[in-house]
């Protein structure tokens, strides 16, 4: 059972995440024929397009043209509101109150907005397809804290997932959708890996997790996987990846272009991964 969680880090965490899964998939690894694509904001937008099979030098262009639209709208950004994302002033997780309180902030800083006019904005960097069977993403209910992992059975636009999971309370307006108000799952943690399906019967579960922004809480997620059997291996950034990502806006184009190819870059130190995928 291979399966594939993909973090978040806003456009410019995208266009790593596209450069390095294109690389990867270049040399072939086929990360398309995982069985379940877990997906947080940004990483929700590539599983989308890799679920989706389609081409992932357009996903790179998308996030690019996704980061330039951001640019152009001038709106307010708060980084103080943006770096609490998936940080909690104990142990583990944030709680259920600090989620609370940051989708609070978040409302506060941008009016909430209904989900048809932000999938309507989506569409625009998506694939057009049907929601895939493996795809699932994670956004958080901003009334009571808690994670919601978006699948298949939902009945949701890919647009309409999307624009939940990418709510990130700073950057992006809440999301109004079934009377409730929903935020990025980045609140809670940029990969949530502890949220993949439970494995099925019948044989080894083989994980692979491509996080831009690691959070703090990865190794301890990592550790819950591996506590329930699964073979997991886990790709962040090397140290040229790192010094672009942290080097400017997630939300700047410039940054984004420069992480896409400091992904490409960094490929070439995953030969090992198409062996251990594929066994």
């Amino acid at each position: 059972m291979r399966k594939l969680i993909l973090g978040g880090g806003g456009p410019a965490g995208a266009a790593w995440l596209g450069g390095l899964a294109d690389g990867l998939v270049e040399q072939g690894v086929a990360l398309g024929a995982a069985e379940e694509v877990l997906g947080t904001s940004a990483g929700a937008v590539l599983g989308a397009w890799l679920a989706a099979d389609r081409p992932l030098a357009r996903f790179t262009a998308a996030m690019a043209d996704r980061a330039r639209w951001h640019a152009a709208q001038g709106g307010p950004v708060q980084p103080s509101l943006l770096g609490r994302m998936g940080r909690s002033a104990g142990l583990g997780h944030p709680s259920e109150e600090e989620i609370r309180q940051i989708a609070a902030q978040a409302a506060q800083v941008m009016r909430p907005q209904a989900v048809t006019e932000l999938a309507a904005v989506w569409a625009r960097w998506l694939p057009d397809a049907p929601w895939p069977a493996s795809l699932r993403m994670v956004c958080a209910d901003a009334a009571t804290g808690r994670p919601r992992v978006w699948g298949p059975p939902d009945g949701l636009t890919l647009a309409e997932g999307i624009a939940t999971t990418t709510a990130a309370p700073g950057a992006a307006a809440p999301v109004l959708m079934h009377g409730r108000m929903w935020v990025d799952g980045g609140v809670r943690s940029s990969t949530n890996a502890d949220l993949l399906a439970p494995p099925r019967p019948g044989g080894p579960e083989r994980v692979l997790v491509l996080a831009p922004l690691p959070g703090p809480v990865l190794e301890l997620e990592v550790e819950s996987l591996r506590r329930r059997g699964a073979d997991v291996t886990v790709v962040v950034p090397d140290r040229q990846s790192v010094i672009v990502l942290s080097g400017g806006s997630v939300l700047d184009p410039q940054t984004t272009r420069r992480a896409a190819l400091a992904a490409t870059a960094q490929v070439a130190a995953t030969r090992g991964l198409r062996e251990w995928w594929d066994t």
